[in-house]
Formats: C-alpha cells, structure tokens, sequence
C-alpha cells in the first residue's frame, strides 16, 4: 500500500488547531457589517430569542432568502458564547479548520501527502480564502460542502477509470461516494439553496459529454437522489407539511430574482467576478491558468483536473451572467481554483517546470494593487479632509468630521506587504515555490489582522459606526426601531430588538393607531429632507453624527 496517500492524523490535528487559532483571533474586533453579516447573525438571534429553530426569521416575521442550517450552527456558538460578534464569527473560523483538513485528506487521496500540504499553504495563505473564514457570512459552508459533494462525485469516476486493481478503501470509497454526494449536497443545499445542485448537475454533465464515454449508472443516480431527498426533505418537507409551500414558492422566486435582476443594486460589469477571483485569491491565482495546461500526470489525476476546470469556468461564467453580483458569490470558485494552482505547483516543485509569462504579469498588477497601492492609500488617508473638494457623497463628507484617530504609521501595513511581495518574486525568479508559498501562509494573516485592527475600523466609520452605536444606545429602550429611506439590519440586532417591539407596520400606521409609543428613527443625510418634509412637526431631532441624522416620536398619550 501506498502510505503516502493516507493523511496522517497528527497532522491533521494540528492543521485544525492552529488555522481555527488564527481565524479565531481578533475575530469579534469590529461590529458586523451591513447587510449579510447582521442579517444572518439576526436571524441566528431571533431563534434563540423564540425558541423556534424550524423557521428562519427577521424582525420575528418568516424570512424567505436563506434555509436554516448557517443559523442553526451560529445560535449554537450564541447560546454557549453569547449574542455577539465574535460568537456570529466563530462557526466559519472552525469551518476554515475543517476546510483544511478536507483539502489535505482530498489532496492527500488523489496524489500524496506533498500535494495535500501544497493544497492547505496555498489556500491558508491567499488573501479572499483565508478572509472569509474571519466573517459570519453564509459561504464558507456552502463551499465545503459543495467541495465535498463533488469531490466524492470525481472520486467514483476516477477509481472507475483506474486499470490497476482497486486497494480495500478504493472499494469502499465507490461503493458508498453517491451516498455521501446527496449527503454533502443535501447539506449545502439547506445552507443556501439550489445552486449547490445546480452546480453538481452542470458540472458533471459537461464533464460526462466531454470527457468520459457515458455509462448510464442508474444505481448510483437513484442512490444520491434518494440521499439528497432525505437530507434537504428533512427541512423543506416538514417546513411544506406544517406551513404549507409558501417558503419554497418565496424561496425560488427570490432565487429567481437575484439571477435575473441585479437585487438590491449589486449590478457590476460582465468582467466583476473574474477580477475579484483572479487578484482578492492572491497568491493562488497566479498558478490557475498553469495548473490548466499539460501536465506530467496520470490518467486519474487529468479527470480530476478536467472536473476541476469545468467547475471553475462555471462559476465564473454563471455568475457571471448573473445580473445581482456580489463580491463572494464566486468564492464557489476557490475550491477548483486551488486544485488547479496546487497541480501546477506540484509538478514545478518535483520537476522545475519554468513559469509562464503570465504568472509574472498577474503578480505585477497584484504587487501593484496590494503593496504600493495599499501604501498609497494609507499615505494619503489621513490627509483625506485635505481632498474634500474631490468628494460629492455627501455622508462620506459627513463621516469625515468624525475622529479617525490615525497613528501616522498605518502606511507600514503596506510597506510590509510590499516588502513581502518582493520577496516574493525573488523566490519565483528562483523556482523556490514551496518557500513562496509558506512565505504567504506566514505573512497574509499577518496582513489581515493589521488591516482588521487598524484599518477597517476606520472604513467602518463611513458606513455604519454612528447607527450602530446609536441603535446599542437604545437596546434597553421599549420602543420601535426604523430606518428611513436606507435598508439596514443593524436596528435589529445592535437594538436587540424583542417580539414585543418587533414594528410590523410602517410609521405612519403607528402613528394614526398606537398609543404612548416611542419610535426612534435614523436616515441617511441624503433622505433626511424628505423625512422631514413628509412626518413635519411630529418628530424630534436628536443628533448628526456619522452620515446619519437621528430621530424620535413620541406618538399622543391616551
């Protein structure tokens, strides 16, 4: 038996436990960012708060966006941690853990224990992978689980395809591999939604037409149909039998929209996601367009390669397509992304293949963008009221009159990171890619923690900082809690909003039919005209601060 391609336990131990550390640290730092961090972490509250873990709510009323399972594992970190940041945070820093450890266990499987650790570096160290486990919002645990649908998918046609005779555990692996896919699909799909089966079915039919001759493997199709519906029924059946279909008919609607419409004005450019997936996965992004070219591999490992490819060109396309964009939508693509740089890799390391041309020219614009650019802002940002002139939005010109409190050496942050990509290069210039890629394991989390402490605070600042602190100021006041002209989700959470004064009617409601009630209102500076204009002489003006202008009602006593 080939024992390289067993993981070995107390590796993986380790794995976990210093990469969960590092994702752990400075985690609960700063508040949670409108929207998606706040919506979810508000849902996860409200089920701890109702005691109702079947239904995902917001401000107490059915919430359609999401299924449950994100929410359920964030209201398990609050109920032991308690309701906040760092608790909203935490499952995705121990997913980071166990994102680890399934790509050293897959790495490990497919070719040794070397490509394994390649896989775990190089994903560790890039910049948007390593980012998001440091978040609350939903899509580290959709990719995993999507990464190990359909890996145990690839898996059965690569040992299907291996001429040699099978090993004891090769077995096993095609025996139970469409059982565990509907398993792992299942799971994201109540993570999210259906794209998780879409990208399955789109993926390994494009793999099938042109990559393998097809078998009709009729026993294996009804053994993950039967897995996946016994794992997504869980949920969407029981939610169908005691409430009927209106989730599931709100669900795909919603899903609908986002495809079709750019919901909630996130429309970007056609080219949006190639640019976030091939600079924000610095230094992995370098070796993706290599690791799709010819390498010395055998004929198991070029399908897991072409699998990869497709999956990864999906992503790209489909969301790109997609008219709503958001900057994690294609972090989907990590997954095949890594494999393909850390094959790549892999062979350079074993073999001294030469860098492409183009390997160069993306580590330029990225050393570009992260070292001299980073430096450049971090030069001129104290000095920012000194370029006013240049600024029109007028809640960021606000925002300037609030105290950013810089040290005058933040700059540092990115003279180190430029220094680090000097390096860098000089490592790449001289074919030392395992050095490469444990200097960027050791030195963007580095990076990040410094950004996360000194500078997005400050970034804070000009989008949300006043409201939320505004709303924690209240949370103890029984009164309504609105938003005017902006959409938000911080009243909710940072308002610690109860069922009891969960407003389920707009103003002008409550002030034709409810008594002895305060309401406290907050609108950006560019709709505060009309706020005024429309509710003129029932409101009174609290305070400016931050972009944001703060109001109260006290509707007439009885």
């Amino acid at each position: 038996m080939n024992t390289s391609k067993i993981p070995r336990g107390n590796e993986q131990f380790w794995i976990f436990f210093f990469s969960v550390g590092i994702f752990s640290f400075l985690l609960g730092f700063n508040r949670l960012f409108d929207w998606d961090e706040i919506n979810f972490a508000e849902s996860a509250r409200e089920m701890l708060i109702t005691q109702d873990f079947f239904r995902v709510q917001i401000n107490y009323e059915p919430f359609w966006e999401k299924p449950p399972l994100f929410f359920w594992l964030q209201a398990l970190s609050m109920n032991i941690l308690g309701i906040n940041e760092f608790s909203a945070r935490l499952p995705n820093a121990i997913i980071g853990g166990v994102t680890l450890i399934s790509l050293y266990r897959t790495g490990t499987q497919i070719k040794d224990v070397t490509f394994g650790r390649i896989l775990v570096f190089l994903y560790f160290g890039s910049i948007l992978p390593h980012f998001y486990f440091k978040s609350s919002i939903i899509d580290p645990v959709f990719n995993l689980f999507i990464f190990l649908g359909l890996y145990h998918i690839i898996r059965y046609e690569q040992i299907v395809s291996e001429t040699r005779r099978l090993l004891p555990w090769e077995i096993t692996e095609k025996k139970w591999a469409s059982i565990k896919a509907g398993l792992w699909i299942g799971l994201a799909t109540l993570t999210k939604g259906p794209v998780a089966l879409l990208m399955l079915i789109l993926t390994y039919s494009i793999f099938i037409l042109l990559f393998q001759t097809w078998v009709f493997r009729i026993g294996q199709i009804i053994l993950f149909i039967l897995s996946y519906s016994l794992v997504v029924g869980a949920w969407f059946g029981w939610e169908t039998y005691v409430h009927g279909s209106w989730f599931i008919e709100k669900f795909i609607q919603y899903q609908i929209e986002l495809f079709t419409q750019p919901v909630a004005g996130h429309e970007q450019p056609f080219y949006y996601h190639f640019l976030v997936v091939f600079l924000g996965c610095f230094p992995m992004s370098l070796f993706f367009i290599p690791g799709m070219g010819e390498l010395p591999e055998r004929h198991s490992e070029r399908l897991v390669k072409k699998f990869m490819m497709i999956w990864f060109w999906i992503v790209l396309i489909v969301f790109s397509i997609s008219k709503t964009k958001i900057v994690h939508y294609s972090s989907m693509a990590y997954f095949p992304g890594v494999y393909l740089a850390a094959s790549f890799l892999y062979y350079q390391i074993k073999e001294d293949l030469k860098f492409p041309w183009h390997t160069y020219l993306i580590y330029g614009i990225c050393t570009l963008v992260f070292g001299l650019g980073i430096t450049l802002i971090l030069i001129l940002a104290p000095h920012l009221k000194d370029y006013s002139y240049w600024i029109k939005d007028i809640h960021i010109l606000d925002a300037m009159n609030t105290p950013l409190n810089w040290l005058g050496g933040e700059y540092w942050i990115g003279i180190f990171y430029f220094l680090i990509l000097i390096v860098g290069l000089i490592l790449l210039l001289y074919r030392q890619s395992f050095l490469f890629i444990l200097l960027f394991a050791f030195s963007t989390p580095v990076f990040l923690n410094l950004i996360n402490y000194y500078i997005v605070p400050k970034i804070s600042i000009f989008t949300q900082t006043s409201a939320v602190n505004f709303w924690r100021s209240k949370s103890n006041e029984n009164a309504y809690f609105i938003t005017y002209g902006y959409k938000s989700y911080a009243h909710y959470f940072y308002g610690e909003v109860k069922p009891k004064n969960a407003l389920k009617n707009d103003l002008k409601w409550v002030l034709e039919n409810e008594k002895n009630k305060t309401i406290y209102i907050s609108a950006k500076l560019k709709d505060y005209q009309n706020f005024e204009n429309e509710y003129h002489g029932k409101y009174q003006f609290l305070y400016q601060n931050g972009g944001f202008r703060f109001y109260k009602i006290q509707t007439l006593k009885e």
